[in-house]
């Protein structure tokens, strides 16, 4: 509340979103601060009275922006609400359900839209399929909850098997034991002033001998370090997410966030070589080793950048011949981590151990 010269007080409310997805605010004004509080609760009150007849209004995708916006934004994590925006943005939109007014959806609407994603030419696979059901199904299971509809009509949508959708689910790629030797003995190779080829060369050691996942390997903290009993200890994660800070310059932003799951975070033993890794990272970037600094850093002090992990990881595979070992064929920096499984699994080691340590 603010008073003004001309001694009126003013308050700005937000209710929810417009149809564009920009903020709904209203400005109210008063003689006093009781009789602004006033004109926002009558104004309130009328929204919920006109609200059926505004809700025959609203489209699939205006309620959908309006739901993530309103009622997602502070519930679920960054990437989270990345991922649905996304599903909202890139496989909604473009499809004529988007338009469709909210009463008027239909069982049959819904179905024959995901059967439309299952023909489509971006031959999506059925996981993607999947998530796309999936934000629809828990924004109208909203709307059905708070009496904006009377029944959700994705509740009896069939998802199609698995046979039926365009891409197949990979295969898990992981690299043989002969490979694994290549990656390693190129990853520690040195310019002839003895500088290391690959900057991030000992950051793929390590993920290849712990199983972490890349952003738990880049939130690593030298406090998580105990090279006295040989552990590592994983609570965070850094995620790459879209920058929605005002007047962003970059487009994305690094973040910290917590583990994937509560059983990401774990004390994992470490082995020789990726004892052997830290310590010539450490050594490499020993002035800006610190207990609360990040382990992976850039040459010039700053956390690792996802890509730039990956740009090292590529170099290092084209440098032991193992080119057609790329993103086209499948393979990534999650390849390392199925790897560290499929190699202790030819240990015989259990499977139930083997799940607590990669989380």
């Amino acid at each position: 509340f603010t008073q003004r010269k001309d001694k009126l007080w003013t308050a700005r409310k937000q209710f929810g979103y417009k149809a564009n997805g920009k903020p709904n605010i209203k400005a109210f004004y008063g003689k006093s601060i009781t009789e602004v509080k006033q004109k926002a609760k009558e104004y309130e009150i009328a929204l919920a009275t006109n609200r059926g007849e505004e809700i025959k209004k609203v489209t699939l995708y205006e309620y959908l922006i309006n739901w993530l916006k309103t009622y997602k934004s502070l519930s679920i994590k960054s990437t989270t609400y990345d991922a649905i925006e996304d599903a909202i943005e890139v496989r909604i939109k473009p499809y004529a359900i988007a338009n469709v007014q909210l009463h008027m959806l239909s069982t049959q609407l819904c179905q024959e839209y995901i059967n439309e994603l299952v023909m489509s030419n971006k031959k999506y696979s059925l996981a993607t399929i999947t998530k796309t059901y999936n934000t629809i199904n828990a924004c109208l299971r909203h709307a059905e909850g708070i009496g904006d509809i009377e029944k959700n009509p994705m509740a009896y949508v069939q998802l199609p098997s698995e046979d039926k959708v365009q891409t197949a689910t990979k295969d898990v790629k992981f690299f043989t034991q002969e490979e694994s030797k290549l990656i390693c003995a190129q990853a520690v190779k040195q310019w002839k002033n003895g500088v290391p080829k690959y900057y991030y060369g000992d950051i793929i050691i390590l993920l290849m001998y712990t199983g972490m996942r890349i952003g738990e390997c880049l939130g690593l903290k030298w406090k998580d370090i105990d090279f006295e009993n040989n552990t590592i200890n994983i609570d965070n994660t850094i995620a790459m997410v879209v920058n929605r800070d005002e007047n962003q310059i970059k487009k994305t932003k690094i973040t910290d966030t917590s583990p994937k799951t509560k059983k990401s975070i774990r004390k994992i033993p470490m082995a020789k070589k990726a004892r052997e890794a830290l310590l010539r990272f450490q050594s490499l970037t020993k002035e800006y080793v610190a207990e609360d600094n990040y382990v992976v850093v850039s040459k010039h002090g700053e956390i690792g950048d996802i890509r730039n992990v990956r740009r090292s990881f590529t170099s290092i595979l084209e440098g032991c011949g193992l080119k057609e070992k790329n993103i086209n064929n499948g393979y990534s920096l999650h390849s390392l981590r199925h790897t560290f499984v499929s190699t202790l699994l030819a240990k015989g080691v259990d499977i139930k151990v083997i799940s607590d340590l990669v989380g």
